[in-house]
Parts: structure tokens; C-alpha cells; sequence
């Protein structure tokens, strides 16, 4: 089974592009925190591209900005290809399914973490 859950916060504004035949792609990245701190007492975090078709695409670039927190449901996606120039490359993203809003737009990085759920800044993220 190809299942992912994630909960983080958007990276930059969404971007959605509406193609030919009247579907629309959104696309966007999600910053995920480890639940572990460095050795510099820091949380390091992963980046997942998120791709959302159609109206959740929509709603998610209507309803969110950059720092939103999110949560997402999906399925990974791997590629490979050969570019223009013969490297080989390759690329992962998450095919969103399903989502919730985990706070409102107006409050994307605004408010502070207590208001939306998270842990205090010396607990762990999860």
C-alpha cells in the first residue's frame, strides 16, 4: 500500500496553473518537522512536493498561504527521466487525496503555535 499522511506547514504561496482541457494543477511544497533536535538543539524538517488536482487544488491555493499548516493525505509518486542534455534525473511527489485546514488563512504565520495545536517551541513537534 502506497499511503502518506503529513502534517506541516506550506513553504510558499500555492501555485496553480489551469491546463487546456479545463483541469487546474496546483502545486506546492510542505515543510515537515522531525520529531528529534539536532546537536545544535534545533528541529530539522523535510520537504515534500505536494501536487493537488482539480477543485482541492483550487481550494488549497484559495484558502492557505505561505507558513499555513496543512495537513495532507496521498500517495507517492516516483520519476524518471533523461534530461536534455543525457542526466539522468529523478523527482518524488506526494498526489494529494484528501486535506484539512489546520488554521485560517488570515492567521498563517501569524499567531502563535498554541492557537493551532502545535507543542511549545521546547517539546517535540509531533
Amino acid at each position: 500500500m502506497n499511503r502518506i499522511i503529513l502534517i506541516g506547514r506550506i513553504t510558499k504561496d500555492p501555485d496553480t496553473k489551469f491546463l487546456n482541457d479545463g483541469k487546474s494543477v496546483t502545486n506546492f511544497s510542505l515543510a515537515v518537522n522531525r520529531k528529534r533536535k539536532d546537536s545544535e538543539g534545533n528541529y530539522q524538517a523535510d520537504f515534500f512536493k505536494v501536487t493537488a488536482w482539480n477543485k482541492s487544488g483550487e481550494l488549497i491555493k484559495q484558502h492557505t498561504a505561505k507558513g499555513h499548516r496543512l495537513m495532507v493525505e496521498g500517495h507517492v509518486e516516483f520519476s524518471k527521466w533523461e534530461d536534455n542534455e543525457g542526466n539522468k534525473r529523478t523527482d518524488t511527489v506526494v498526489i494529494l487525496e484528501s486535506f484539512e485546514f489546520l488554521q485560517p488563512k488570515e492567521g498563517a504565520g501569524n499567531g502563535s503555535a498554541r492557537d493551532y495545536g502545535e507543542p511549545p517551541p521546547d517539546e517535540p513537534p509531533y
